[in-house]
């Protein structure tokens, strides 16, 4: 659904000029629950979650969500480093003693230099049991180790490495099995009493809940075939106060989309209307392609194709689905039945298209200080048999003090596997699209 929005609303702006805009911190959520089970205190400023870790903050993390840090904080366990602070002692000497992690120089452990994410991703990988020694990772191959166990993800990997993102893989790592082990990290923590079963009871049940949900997405033979057919309705609402938008109003767009991916293959016919319900602006026809490993482009009218590799999808947008969602993501999950079948509804905190959103605005010279998402309200209804039946979604981002853009819309599954036919037009006069070395080109 989430990449389905991306081509409706990038259409216009394929090489429209961006630059990245200002993001609030996007998991101060998840830190409230890591505090709530005492696996992150932040610091005296609050989370802090706008800049990168520290080594002793990450040394910290990891006692933590080793379930030692009454026994590091014994002082029990020394270390030969001149330079850590008082309060980091404890957590340095405890991984130190029990070769988790070394210093810059024999006697320097570099408390302040900042934790890169590949870093905290060893950190991460030797919380859950895994172990340089015991050759199941090597330092320089950690990250793409810790994106094959899914604790992070083309999102957390976007841009510079802060403690809002360390949040969310520590998130992720609680849902992970340890090494060895059926159970879970937050599992594990609560059997060696680490963490209370009651504080761990909610993040478990909702984890649950997402996991069936995900059962019930993978299982379903119509979302697993080579072809599916949908039909979606969508609704953008943009509020601005101080009315510079020429989007202002209501945008309605309905169409269909087509996507095979026969022999390794894919094709795809997405066709829509978009019309500006308050606005001078005529409505728009869309219709995009993919045949042959091109795409094509059909605005209004004016033709275009270029090779599909330009508008392929960025590492960050094919992890976002009902398939790879990850627990850092969701808010809250409800599984309720009815009789037209069973309906999961989750909220879950939406960053894919808030860069998106971004850009589309400042290609209509609007100034974009800061966007932040709201939490997104997702509901997917299964019939009795099993198959999947609707998508809605619900959303809205806010853009600087003045501007509101809410989205809702719905997808229908209407056909799958050999049922599921691509009429082509003919693509023989379609001239070639060029970017714009300059401009940066909005993905889809």
């Amino acid at each position: 659904m989430k990449k389905l929005l991306c081509l409706l609303l990038a259409g216009a702006l394929l090489a429209a000029p961006a630059t990245p805009s200002a993001l609030a911190a996007r998991y101060t959520n998840r830190a409230d629950e890591l505090r709530d089970l005492g696996l992150f205190l932040g610091t005296g400023s609050g989370y802090a979650l706008d800049r990168a870790p520290t080594r002793a903050e990450a040394a910290a993390i990891l006692v933590r969500l080793l379930g030692r840090e009454t026994d590091a904080l014994s002082g029990a366990h020394a270390h030969p480093f001149e330079d850590v602070p008082a309060w980091a002692d404890g957590y340095v000497g405890y991984l130190f003693a029990h070769q988790l992690t070394n210093g810059v120089s024999a006697t320097r452990f570099a408390p302040e230099d900042v934790c890169s994410v590949q870093m905290f991703a060893a950190f991460i990988l030797r919380a859950l049991g895994y172990s340089e020694a015991a050759g199941d990772f090597v330092y320089g191959d950690a990250l793409a180790f810790a994106e094959d166990l899914a604790l992070v993800d083309g999102l957390l990997l976007q841009g510079e490495f802060w403690r809002d993102q360390a949040v969310a893989v520590m998130y992720n790592a609680l849902f992970t099995r340890r090494k060895g082990l059926s159970a879970t990290l937050l599992e594990t923590l609560v059997d060696e009493g680490a963490i209370s079963a009651d504080a761990a009871a909610p993040p478990l049940d909702k984890v649950a809940r997402l996991r069936a949900l995900q059962t019930a997405v993978s299982g379903d033979s119509s979302l697993q075939s080579d072809a599916t057919a949908l039909r979606f309705d969508m609704s953008i609402t943009v509020t601005d106060e101080t009315p510079l938008s020429p989007m202002r109003g209501k945008i309605l767009s309905s169409g269909v989309l087509r996507w095979t991916s026969r022999e390794g293959q894919p094709e795809m016919e997405l066709r829509f209307t978009i019309q500006f319900e308050e606005s001078e602006l005529a409505p728009y026809e869309l219709a995009y392609y993919i045949k042959d490993g091109f795409f094509y482009l059909d605005a209004n009218g004016e033709r275009v194709y270029m090779p599909w590799d330009l508008f392929a999808p960025s590492p960050a947008e094919t992890e976002i689905g009902a398939l790879s969602i990850r627990p850092y993501l969701v808010d809250d999950i409800v599984r309720t039945s009815a009789p037209e079948g069973t309906r999961y509804t989750y909220t879950s905190q939406e960053f894919s298209l808030d860069q998106l959103f971004a850009n589309v605005l400042q290609a209509l010279n609007i100034d974009v200080e800061e966007t932040v998402p709201t939490d997104a309200r997702n509901e997917l209804l299964f019939a009795p048999s099993g198959a999947l039946r609707a998508v809605t979604t619900d959303f809205a981002i806010h853009a600087n003090d003045d501007l509101t853009i809410a989205c809702s819309s719905t997808m229908t599954v209407t056909a799958s596997g050999g049922d599921v036919v691509i009429d082509f037009p003919d693509f023989t006069d379609w001239g070639e699209f060029v970017p714009d070395p300059s401009a940066v080109v909005l993905r889809t």
